[in-house]
């Protein structure tokens, strides 16, 4: 009699008569996901020298004019590194002449504190994120925050030392630099260090008479950069991904599948390497079937300096984004023709009905509309399995 007790109240404590999921609020892209490569129209500069140390004095895709210096040649490394030594400095002097102008005010100390921690926040934050130019901000601001709580309480003249002693270090450094030669921009456009090979191999005008088979041997055909290439300019601030897709992959889409098939749509892309940042993109080119393969061109308007060293990269292209509830697809029901989930509520089972935005394999995206209170809501208990269910159903 003990164990028959204990067997049942063990019974009562784990018997579920329906199992059940909570609705949660999510949000869910419908994409495909490519090998893809990314074509710029660009030219390369070649050296005119005969040796020598380089230095890049354009950032990496800053827009440059015609004419404009873009490379530095050293005539050695320690050449290059006093020109590096002589830019800090200057930076330093630059810091402490605005503190010297600031030195008659009266400075907060704990003011001063927390814009040094706020400082080191903010450059945490940005270690995750996708801008060098935003992040060399913060590390500037961080500095300067710094040196206003080292000199803080530093009389002028204190300051004005320090800064002739920084101006003699400078002049130092600069004294041993020794520059060969300068490299000058041939034409308007982004500059970029980086060459491959394929610049002449890929551009817009050759791409947009591509089959397939053609952009595939394009991309597979060995290509070096030439042994005298210092880097290129990239013409336009328009750039293009390409990528083969099969047939299957478009079908995958299902419903979002017809934006595929007009020229002029837009869709995101998503890259794998995660310091590039998701771009919006046009559909330039979808080409017919061929082997069962499809070609397809976006045209890209934004970012270019992020994309001036990217060539072949994983991406997935964004059709369509969902936000809504999940659903188990096996929860999903008909009653009386409508489509819709039973819900466990008070220890009753009732029927919800449900608007389907999106379905995948295992679940489905139905719309959450706050003001309707009869429609499946956040955090409702949608019951996945279950006998004999029917609405109104007590379940005990």
């Amino acid at each position: 009699m003990l164990c028959a007790y204990i067997g049942y109240q063990a019974y009562r404590a784990l018997y579920k008569p329906v199992e059940t999921v909570s609705a949660v609020y999510v949000e869910v892209d419908n994409f495909i996901r490519v090998n893809g490569c990314v074509v710029r129209n660009e030219k390369i500069l070649i050296k005119n020298y005969d040796s020598g140390v380089l230095e890049a004095v354009a950032d990496e895709g800053e827009r440059v004019k015609n004419g404009d210096q873009v490379v530095l040649v050293h005539a050695s490394e320690g050449s290059a590194e006093k020109k590096r030594e002589a830019e800090e400095i200057e930076k330093e002097i630059e810091q402490m002449t605005t503190l010297y102008a600031q030195s008659n005010e009266n400075f907060d100390i704990e003011k001063a504190n927390q814009q040094i921690v706020d400082s080191a926040i903010s450059l945490i934050e940005l270690q995750h994120g996708k801008s060098l130019e935003e992040l060399d901000e913060r590390i500037e601001e961080l500095k300067f925050g710094t040196l206003v709580r080292e000199y803080i309480y530093r009389d002028k003249d204190g300051l004005l030392r320090v800064i002739e002693e920084l101006k003699e270090e400078r002049d130092e450094a600069s004294s041993e630099i020794v520059i060969k030669n300068r490299i000058y921009a041939s034409d308007t456009g982004y500059f970029s260090r980086k060459t491959d090979g394929y610049e002449s191999v890929l551009n817009y005008n050759e791409l947009m008479n591509m089959t397939p088979a053609d952009f595939e041997k394009a991309r597979n055909q060995h290509a070096d950069s030439p042994e005298n290439a210092i880097g290129k300019i990239v013409s336009d601030s328009k750039w293009y991904f390409a990528a083969v897709l099969s047939e299957e992959d478009i079908k995958a889409l299902k419903q979002d599948s017809k934006l595929l098939d007009e020229e002029g749509k837009t869709v995101t892309l998503k890259f794998d390497d995660k310091k590039l940042p998701d771009v919006s993109a046009k559909i330039i080119k979808k080409t017919k079937a061929e082997n069962g393969k499809v070609l397809l061109v976006m045209e890209c308007a934004t970012n270019i300096a992020d994309f001036t060293k990217v060539r072949d990269v994983e991406a997935d292209i964004v059709v369509e984004t969902y936000s809504g509830l999940r659903v188990p697809q096996k929860s999903l029901r008909v009653n009386e023709g409508n489509e819709g989930v039973y819900c466990l509520i008070d220890s009753q089972v009732k029927f919800k009905r449900i608007e389907k935005l999106f379905e995948k394999e295992g679940y489905a995206i139905v719309k959450y509309d706050t003001s309707d209170t009869k429609s499946l809501l956040l955090y409702d208990e949608i019951v996945v399995s279950g006998k004999e269910l029917t609405n109104k159903k007590i379940v005990k």
